[in-house]
C-alpha cells in the first residue's frame, strides 16, 4: 500500500477503523446473551462438572473479547492513525508497531481456540431436541460470535494490521 500522504489512504484507514468500531460493538451486544445460555446450560445440567463449568468459561471469554476490543480502540487503533501522519520513525521506535499488531493477533487467537472450546463443551452435551434446549441455544449463539469474531479478526489482519505493518517498514527504510 502507498504512503499515507495520499489522502485516499488516510480515509480508507479512517474507514477500516470505524468499520472495526462497528463490528466490535456488534459481537460486544451478543456476550451478555451467551453468558446467559451458558448460565441456563450449566443450572439444567448441574451434575455435569463440564457443563457447570459453561458459566465459568463464557463468562472469560467475554472478558477476553471486551479486553481486547477495548485494548484495540484505546491503544491500538489511535496507534495507528498517528503512525499515518509520521513521514520517518525513530530507530528506537522501528518494529513497535510491529510487535503491537503480533500481540492483537496473539490474543485474537486465543480468543479463537477459547470459542472453539466453548463450542466442542456445547456439541458435547448437547441434548436430544426435546424440552431442554439450552445447549442447543448456547451452540447457536457461540457459533454466531464464532463467526462473528473469526471475519473480524481476518479483516483486522488482512486491512488495518497488513497495513501497518507495511507502512512501519517503509518509514523505516526512509529513516535509515
Amino acid at each position: 500500500m502507498t504512503p499515507i500522504e495520499d489522502v485516499s489512504v488516510a480515509a480508507q484507514l479512517s474507514a477500516w477503523i470505524h468499520q472495526a468500531l462497528d463490528a466490535h460493538h456488534a459481537i460486544t451486544a451478543q456476550l451478555p446473551r451467551l453468558e446467559q445460555l451458558a448460565g441456563e446450560s450449566a443450572d439444567a445440567n448441574q451434575d455435569e462438572p463440564e457443563c457447570r463449568a459453561l458459566r465459568e468459561t463464557s463468562a472469560e471469554l467475554s472478558a477476553s473479547i471486551s479486553s481486547l476490543f477495548d485494548r484495540e480502540s484505546r491503544m491500538i487503533f489511535p496507534m495507528l492513525r498517528r503512525l499515518a501522519d509520521q513521514t520517518s520513525i525513530s530507530p528506537c521506535r522501528a518494529g513497535s508497531v510491529s510487535a503491537w499488531v503480533r500481540q492483537m493477533i496473539r490474543m485474537q487467537t486465543q480468543i479463537q481456540e477459547a470459542l472453539n472450546h466453548l463450542r466442542e463443551l456445547a456439541t458435547a452435551h448437547l441434548s436430544p431436541v426435546g424440552p431442554c434446549e439450552s445447549c442447543h441455544n448456547l451452540l447457536s449463539q457461540a457459533n454466531l460470535i464464532a463467526n462473528a469474531f473469526e471475519k473480524q479478526a481476518e479483516f483486522e489482519r488482512k486491512s488495518l494490521f497488513d497495513w501497518a505493518i507495511i507502512f512501519e517498514e517503509e518509514l523505516i527504510c526512509r529513516s535509515t
